[in-house]
């Protein structure tokens, strides 16, 4: 199963479908440093409420969540 992954604001998370992702709720998700981006995965098509936003791959998300300050001291 290959995810792939989208990186929303935090005030968006009340637009989350957690039925067309893989985490169960906000309270699952892992924030950003400052608590206000976080992320979430997916299989197959990207659900109508992340349209227009940057998917990644597992590497891509990866090297943003080891490298970019927002996630990483």
């Amino acid at each position: 199963m290959t995810y792939k992954y989208v990186i929303i604001d935090a005030d968006e998370v009340d637009l989350v479908d957690f039925s067309q992702v893989a985490e169960h709720s906000a309270q699952s998700l892992r924030y950003s440093i400052d608590l206000t981006k976080t992320f979430v995965k997916y299989t197959g098509e990207q659900p109508s409420f992340l349209a227009g936003k940057t998917e990644y791959d597992n590497a891509g998300i990866i090297n943003i969540l080891r490298n970019d300050t927002e996630w990483a001291e």
